[in-house]
């Protein structure tokens, strides 16, 4: 698959990459837009990964899910989902009180969402993530939060 790897500050290459492996208990999305953001341009034009090279940037991701792992139950081929950028639980007593930014689960902190600027991503789907099948558009005339690692769309 194609990919877009950081090597250093202002220097993005497209080279070709392996495609994740699916994990039994995930999924593989197929990535079909990627926000970028200021963190992003931060990222890519400083040392930010203190000479940490090659690196895949890109964590506001919108795709497909492309392959599901044997024991993922809650996704199936083909659902359109958002990787939500955080990485916050929403069930810890930080982030019910609003607090979300100091998430203490350590867990779902290493599901930050990193390598939207390639073809595929994979990982584990946390069985601790919240999902909803409303899309962006009903959330955002119901005024409803989406905090969620990924949602249905």
């Amino acid at each position: 698959m194609k990919a877009a790897l950081m090597y250093g500050p202002n220097d993005i290459r497209v080279e070709e990459v392996a495609r994740p492996q699916c994990p039994g208990d995930g999924l593989i999305l197929k990535i079909m837009s990627v926000g970028l953001c200021g963190s992003d341009i931060r990222n890519l034009t400083t040392d930010s990964r203190k000479g940490n090279y090659p690196f895949i940037y890109g964590h506001e991701i919108v795709g497909f899910v492309d392959e599901i792992g044997p024991s993922e139950t809650r996704y199936q081929v083909g659902d359109g989902l958002f990787l939500f950028p955080g990485t916050y639980c929403m069930e810890c007593d930080e982030c019910v009180s609003g607090h979300s930014e100091n998430c203490s689960d350590t867990a779902v902190a290493k599901l930050a969402g990193t390598g939207g600027f390639a073809q595929y991503v994979g990982g584990a789907a946390s069985t601790r993530s919240r999902t909803t099948s409303l899309s962006t558009r009903q959330a955002s005339e119901n005024h409803l939060p989406l905090y969620s690692p990924a949602w249905k769309m």
